[in-house]
Formats: C-alpha cells, sequence, structure tokens
C-alpha cells in the first residue's frame, strides 16, 4: 500500500463514527465553558445539564466546516429538544458572525483561539463533533466533517437514557 493510500485509510477510520456500546464506562464531558464569539456573553456547559448535547468544532476558514455547516444547520433545525454547541477555533468575531450569518446558524458557540476546548474534549482539529448525553456521558464522536446519517446516529445515542 503507498503511503498516501495509508493515509487516506487511516483518515477514514479516524472519520468512523464510534459509538461505545461496551461495558467500559463512557466518560464525563469537561467543562468548557467560554465567550461566545457571535454574542460576547459567558456560556456554560452547566446550563446544558440534563440535556443532551452535540459540541461541533468549527472555523470560518477551514473548508471542510464550510461543507459541513448546511448539515450542521439542517440537523440541529431538526432536532430542537437537542443543545448544539459551536466550539470556535482560532477566528476573528466579524469572520464568526459572518459564518453564522451565511450558513444560518443559531446556537450558541464558545471562543477557542488557543485550542483548549476543542482538545479538552480529545478532538485533535475541526471539523469534529461529540455526542453527549443527559448524564453528561460522550457517547459518540466523529473527527472530519460528519454526515447527516452520523449526526442521526450520533443523536439517537445521545437521546437514549
Amino acid at each position: 500500500m503507498s503511503r498516501i493510500a495509508y493515509r487516506v485509510s487511516a483518515v477514514a477510520a479516524l472519520a468512523t463514527f464510534a459509538i461505545a456500546a461496551s461495558a467500559v464506562a463512557a466518560p464525563s464531558v469537561p467543562s468548557v465553558d467560554g465567550t461566545s464569539p457571535i454574542t460576547g456573553r459567558k456560556i456554560t456547559t452547566a446550563a446544558f445539564k440534563g440535556k443532551p448535547v452535540v459540541f461541533t468544532v468549527w472555523a470560518s476558514w477551514c473548508p471542510e466546516c464550510n461543507s459541513e455547516a448546511p448539515t450542521v444547520a439542517k440537523v440541529s433545525a431538526k432536532h430542537k429538544e437537542v443543545r448544539f454547541v459551536g466550539i470556535d477555533v482560532s477566528d476573528k468575531p466579524a469572520d464568526a458572525k459572518g459564518f453564522y450569518k451565511k450558513y444560518g446558524w443559531t446556537f450558541a458557540s464558545i471562543d477557542d483561539p488557543k485550542r483548549e476546548r476543542q482538545f479538552k474534549l480529545g478532538l485533535p482539529g475541526q471539523p469534529s463533533t461529540v455526542f453527549v448525553n443527559a448524564a453528561g456521558k460522550i457517547v459518540g464522536k466523529v473527527i472530519g466533517a460528519a454526515s447527516e446519517q452520523q449526526f442521526e446516529q450520533g443523536i439517537a445515542a445521545a437521546k437514549k437514557r
């Protein structure tokens, strides 16, 4: 196998949806409190306690984030019972606001200029997504742009009691 083919297959493996259905306890989601690049308001993850949450890591300058953004908009509008929270990596506020306007996103986002929150969630890059159930346990991740089907699978896992 060539280096390029190996790298492509390794990336594809990372992007595979992973929901642990084993006896191993799911990790708890860490606190990723911060300030919204859109509104300037403080956002605390404690406000989402008791609800399923989807954390989506994005950046306006990221090509894959731009291609995934319409899917995020569609899925977040469809699942009002699930809290979506964006983690905005290294954007200027004007760029973040433009991205939100372009894709019609309405959910909260947290500024992450040094990628600290992204790394706390165990995500190496963007776009990436973490699905959290109402008990605050991580039940799935997608590394790379998530498809609508992957979002639906993750949301279904996050909604399970």
